[in-house]
C-alpha cells in the first residue's frame, strides 16, 4: 500500500484517486510522495488537516485538487511536466495557505486550471505569465501585491477579487471577456 487516511482505503500503486466529499478527516501522509504513478488525486470537499507534503517526486501527476478542506501552510512544491489542474482554492476559512506561489512552478508549462481563492497567500501573481495554456485562474481572496500581469491569450475566466494588488497591466483583458473578469 502506498497511504491510508482515517476512512480512506489503502491506495495500491493507483494511477487516480478520487474522494471528493467523503467526509474524510486526518491529515495528508508524508509517504504520499512515494505514489509514483499517482496522475491523479481528488480529495476536495473533506475536513483533511495539516501540510501538504512535497509533491516533487510524483512526475506523473497531472491533477490535484485538495480544495475546501482544512488544509494550512505553504504550498507544496510540484515538478510533473504534466501537471494541467491545480486546486487548493478554499482551505483559508479556517487556516489555509500561506506564503508564496513556489517559484519552481514557474516550469509547469501545460497548468490550464489554477484555483488558490480563499487562501492566505501573500506576493505577486507574476508566476501566472508563465503558464502558456491558462484557461482559468481563481486568486480571489488572498493577499497578492503588486500589478495583476497580463494574462496568456488562452485564459478564458481570472478572478482576482479581494487582493492588494496596486495595478492591473495595460493590456490583461485583450482575451478575457471583461464578463468573467474580476478585481
Amino acid at each position: 500500500s502506498i497511504f491510508t487516511i482515517k476512512g480512506l482505503i489503502e491506495v495500491n500503486f493507483a494511477t487516480e484517486y478520487y474522494a471528493s466529499e467523503h467526509g474524510l478527516v486526518g491529515t495528508l501522509p508524508h509517504d504520499l510522495s512515494n505514489a509514483s504513478q499517482l496522475e491523479k488525486l481528488t480529495l476536495n470537499g473533506n475536513s483533511l488537516t495539516g501540510k501538504v507534503p512535497d509533491l516533487k517526486k510524483l512526475t506523473a501527476l497531472k491533477l490535484v485538487d485538495l480544495h475546501y478542506n482544512k488544509l494550512s501552510g505553504l504550498l507544496p512544491s510540484i515538478n510533473s511536466s504534466a501537471m494541467s489542474y491545480i486546486s487548493f482554492a478554499g482551505n483559508g476559512f479556517l487556516q489555509g495557505f500561506t506564503g508564496t506561489i513556489p517559484s519552481g512552478w514557474s516550469a509547469l508549462k501545460e497548468i490550464e486550471i489554477l484555483g488558490l481563492a480563499n487562501n492566505k497567500l501573500s506576493g505577486t501573481a507574476d508566476i501566472i505569465t508563465q503558464f502558456p495554456k491558462l484557461l482559468v485562474v481563481f486568486l480571489r481572496n488572498n493577499s497578492f501585491v503588486g500589478e495583476i500581469p497580463k494574462l496568456p491569450n488562452t485564459t478564458a475566466v481570472a478572478d482576482f477579487d479581494h487582493n492588494k494588488f496596486s495595478s492591473i497591466a495595460a493590456d490583461i483583458t485583450s482575451t478575457v471577456d471583461p464578463c468573467i473578469f474580476s478585481m
